[in-house]
């Protein structure tokens, strides 16, 4: 697919170029990939505020993952706001970033899914 603008940050005009030529199960390999494309490379459609158990949530996985030696509890501050940006480009995660506290629900669905939701 291609399109004026419609690369990575605008910069090419492939919109996405996968292939699964070599896979066992292509059409099913295209659609995985696919979807790791649309999580990586969109941006977020709508976002809102974490809330506070989320937030908890993120909060510790932040020290779990080694993004922050400590962060204090209560509304998003700055630190917290450093080490969630650290983590989002660990996980290539920069295209769906919200900064201020706000999140893109796809983006904390994965995290969830990947680290294991909070209680």
């Amino acid at each position: 697919c291609a399109g004026p603008g419609r690369g990575y940050g605008g910069l090419t005009d492939d919109w996405v170029n996968l292939r699964a030529d070599d896979h066992a199960a292509p059409c099913a390999e295209l659609a995985r990939l696919l979807d790791v494309h649309d999580l990586l490379f969109t941006r977020p459609e709508t976002t809102r505020p974490l809330t506070p158990g989320q937030l908890d949530w993120l909060r510790a996985l932040l020290l779990r993952q080694g993004h922050a030696a400590a962060l204090p509890a209560g509304p998003w501050d700055a630190d917290t706001e450093a080490a969630a940006w650290a983590l989002f480009g660990t996980e290539n995660l920069e295209e769906r970033w919200v900064p201020g506290g706000q999140v893109d629900p796809v983006a904390l669905a994965y995290l969830q899914q990947r680290y294991g939701a909070e209680s």
